[in-house]
C-alpha cells in the first residue's frame, strides 16, 4: 500500500514507490544518502518522481542478506544521493568487485534504445522529454542505435510478476498461515497469484531470464553499445498519494538483473521531475 510520503518536489503528488521515504528525504535534504530496494522498479521510480540519482547496481552486488525478501531472485538493493559524484563513492565502498570506468578515454559511449514495443509503454507525453534528450545527445555527437530489444516485452512483464508473486507467497507462507488479518489487501492477493504459480512454471521463468539477458549481451557486442537509455518512468509523478505510479519502465532491467541509474534531466509543470534511465 502507499505509504504517507509525499513527494517533495511538489507535495499533492506522489514520491513514487516502495521506497519512497528513501527517495523523497534525500531529495528534501535531510540525507545525502539513503538506501531502498528494487523488486520491479522501487528505487528507479521513486528517484525519477522525486528528482534525485537512483542507482540499482547488478543483482546481488549489494548483499541482500537480512533483508526480508519480496523476491529472492529479483530483490535488488540500491541507493539514493544527489549527485553522482556521491553515487559513484557509495558504489566503490558497498558494491562487490566495484571496478571504476576508465574516464580519461576520449571515445564517446555509444548508446542503445530499445526501441518500439518496450519505449511505447511510456505515455506521449514522456516520449516528448525522452526524444528530446535523445536529440540533444545526438547533437552533442554520440551515436544513437535504435534496436527490437524487448519487443517480447509483454511476455517478459507477465514472467516476472509471475515468479515475484510466487517468492512473495513462499516467503510468507507461514506467516500468513497465523497473521492473515494483518496483511493487505494487495499483500492477500499477491500471494494468493502466487499460489497458482507451479514449479515447472518456475523453470520455465528463470530459463526464459537468461536468454533475455544473452539478447542484451549479444545486441551489445553486435551494435557496439555501451549503455541503453530509456524513460525512468510510465509517467510524470500522478497528483494523490493513492496511488504510486507504475514500474513498467523498469521492470526488464530488474529482470534480467543488470545495473541500472536513473539521473534527473528536465522539470515539466507544476515542478515535476522527469528522470532518465542509463543501463548495463
Amino acid at each position: 500500500n502507499p505509504g504517507p510520503t509525499k513527494n517533495p518536489s511538489n507535495t499533492n503528488y506522489t514520491p513514487g514507490g516502495s521506497s519512497s521515504g528513501s527517495a523523497a528525504a534525500v531529495a528534501a535534504g535531510i540525507t545525502p544518502l539513503a538506501f531502498g530496494t528494487q523488486t520491479i522498479g522501487s528505487v528507479t521510480r521513486p528517484a525519477a518522481f522525486c528528482g534525485v540519482i537512483g542507482v540499482k547496481p547488478s543483482t546481488k552486488s549489494i548483499s541482500t542478506e537480512g533483508i526480508i525478501p519480496f523476491s529472492t531472485t529479483f530483490d535488488h538493493v540500491g541507493y539514493f544521493t544527489h549527485d553522482l559524484e556521491g553515487a559513484e563513492l557509495i558504489a566503490s565502498l558497498f558494491c562487490n568487485e566495484w571496478l571504476l570506468a576508465d574516464n580519461e578515454s576520449n571515445n564517446r559511449p555509444v548508446i542503445g534504445i530499445p526501441d518500439d514495443a518496450f519505449i511505447k509503454q511510456s505515455d506521449a507525453e514522456i516520449l516528448d522529454y525522452f526524444n528530446l534528450n535523445v536529440a540533444q545527445l545526438e547533437i552533442n555527437g554520440y551515436k544513437i542505435v535504435r534496436t527490437s530489444l524487448f519487443n517480447d516485452i509483454e511476455n517478459i512483464n507477465t514472467l516476472h510478476k509471475q515468479l515475484a508473486a510466487k517468492e512473495f507467497a513462499d516467503t510468507h507462507r507461514n506467516w500468513y498461515a497465523q497473521y492473515a488479518d494483518l496483511y493487505s489487501t494487495h499483500s492477500t492477493q499477491l500471494i494468493n497469484d502466487g499460489e497458482k504459480v507451479t514449479e515447472i512454471s518456475n523453470v520455465e521463468i528463470m530459463s526464459y531470464r537468461e536468454k533475455v539477458v544473452n539478447e542484451i549481451e549479444g545486441m551489445m557486442n553486435k551494435e557496439g553499445i555501451d549503455v541503453w537509455i530509456s524513460p525512468s518512468t510510465q509517467t510524470l509523478p500522478l497528483k494523490g498519494l493513492s496511488v504510486t505510479g507504475s514500474p513498467i519502465m523498469n521492470l526488464p532491467w530488474t529482470f534480467t538483473g543488470v545495473p541500472t541509474i536513473t539521473i534527473p534531466v528536465a522539470e515539466a509543470n507544476f515542478n515535476l521531475p522527469i528522470g532518465l534511465q542509463f543501463s548495463g
